[in-house]
């Protein structure tokens, strides 16, 4: 577009070189660090994104679709996957703006489903290093949920 507008902008390649450069290099990270890791490495920033996380992350989990439905839920999973937690902030916030009064409510409920949870990413992290297999993974789970009942 800039070239199109000022064919002898001598800035306008260059910035071009520098987007696709920047775009290789997110292709090459999301290529070599599963998503699951990619969300370890680069946590939230967002600051009420890290409390509810902390708030939730023992809580029985909500599937995703039944809380902002399934095509809103299928955008911020994948925000979520391709981009991590900033495509996720942003994906969310293009759903449900910050100016709703339930927004914090809703974004509680959303990252009560597994796909978002830290413990789930570790677990994740931990089969694919080899540390655990996934059946010690589901009966570590199982026996977690038991004592949350007994409790």
């Amino acid at each position: 577009m800039a070239l199109e507008l000022e064919p002898d902008d001598r800035k306008a390649p260059k910035e071009l070189e520098y987007i696709a450069h920047a775009r290789q290099e997110q292709a090459e990270r999301k290529e070599t660090v599963p998503w699951f890791l990619d969300s370890l490495i680069h946590p939230p920033t967002d600051p009420l994104t890290i409390q509810l996380l902390a708030l939730v992350e023992s809580l029985e989990s909500i599937p995703g679709p039944r809380t902002i439905g399934t095509e809103n839920y299928s955008r911020v999973a994948e925000a979520f996957i391709n981009r991590g937690w900033a495509g996720f902030e942003e994906a969310f916030d293009a759903i449900v703006p910050r100016t709703r009064t339930d927004y914090a409510d809703i974004k509680r409920d959303l990252l009560r489903e597994p796909i978002f949870n830290r413990r789930t990413h570790l677990n994740m992290s931990r089969v694919m290093s080899g540390k655990a297999t996934t059946e010690e993974v589901w009966e570590e789970i199982a026996n977690s949920k038991d004592s949350i009942k007994l409790q």
